[in-house]
């Protein structure tokens, strides 16, 4: 699965390498003769297409070409053009944003679906936000799952971020808006009171869904006299649950206790999940290997007492 420059929502801005932009300019104008006719064929003004594909900027500023156009351009004159020409047009996006937030520079096209896009995505329903309004961030006291979101977003290019630090120890991470917002929309997913799983994710091969199951639980997992995810979400939880037993985990039923709901993992499943799903977050793994430790030694005991109890009488 691949999503290439036209999936992405219409709020989305490029800008394209100056010989590409030029080069489409005269290709548009071969075909349509005037400025006039592109921007009727287009469903554009005369003076977006001067400043965006003629000139390339605005007032001495980069003029940015906004996505609805750049799918007019594909819809449009997409035959004409030739598929080795649109596959130049994602090459030659220098860079990409949204309406307002940092450039996501030299831009990695078309986004390929993988682990850690998947990651960054479950982040997100975990202990990130994304509201229209602000600039998207991630948080987490464990310095580890930092450094792995901040990796992981370099599978969309060179991508900025700027860190938070908080007197309570609580690392924030900044990144630019046309992340999140390409990954709503691609995914159909929300990162603000999230209440679905995507559910592309149960499409997604086995190592996406270990990748997701870890950020989560990385995030909303709890570790102490039993095994836990807390979310406030019910229906979350629901499909976090098949999610996991899509890959063998074994769970309880959605709990609820004051609004807060909670998934328990079955003790059974401990050693597979330990297997399956390393978590980053490095108090939560040793904890749960303690907690595979101690069963590992009650079973023992309770097999050694057996055993001893059935032990054949000598004579």
């Amino acid at each position: 699965m691949e999503w290439h420059v036209w999936d992405f929502p219409d709020n989305i801005r490029v800008y394209f390498d100056s010989s590409f932009r030029e080069l489409l300019y005269k290709k548009l104008i071969k075909i349509c003769r005037t400025r006039i006719e592109i921007a009727r064929r287009l469903e554009s003004s005369k003076e977006t297409i001067r400043r965006s594909l003629y000139l390339g900027h605005r007032n001495n500023r980069r003029a940015y070409i906004s996505m609805k156009l750049v799918k007019n351009i594909v819809k449009v004159f997409g035959e004409q053009l030739g598929n080795e020409f649109l596959e130049n047009l994602e090459k030659s996006i220098v860079f990409y944003r949204s309406w307002n937030g940092w450039n996501v520079k030299n831009p990695i096209l078309p986004i390929k679906e993988n682990p850690m896009l998947y990651s960054i995505v479950f982040h997100l329903l975990g202990d990130g936000n994304a509201s229209v309004r602000h600039s998207p961030f991630y948080s987490n006291k464990c310095k580890e799952l930092i450094e792995e979101f901040i990796g992981n977003l370099q599978i969309f290019g060179n991508v900025e971020s700027k860190i938070k630090y908080r007197k309570d120890e609580l690392l924030i991470v900044y990144f630019p808006k046309a992340v999140s917002d390409i990954l709503k929309h691609i995914l159909k997913s929300n990162f603000t009171f999230p209440d679905n799983l995507p559910e592309r994710i149960f499409q997604a091969s086995n190592e996406c869904k270990v990748s997701a199951i870890k950020a989560f639980v990385d995030d909303e997992g709890s570790i102490s006299s039993s095994f836990c995810i807390t979310q406030k979400s019910s229906n979350l939880l629901k499909q976090f649950k098949e999610l996991l037993g899509s890959i063998g985990i074994e769970s309880g039923k959605v709990c609820v206790n004051n609004n807060i709901h909670k998934l328990y993992i079955l003790k059974r499943s401990y050693k597979k999940f330990d297997t399956m799903i390393k978590l980053t977050h490095v108090n939560k793994r040793q904890l749960l290997t303690k907690k595979i430790m101690e069963k590992d030694m009650l079973f023992g005991s309770r097999s050694y007492r057996f055993h001893y109890q059935q032990r054949p009488t000598t004579y």
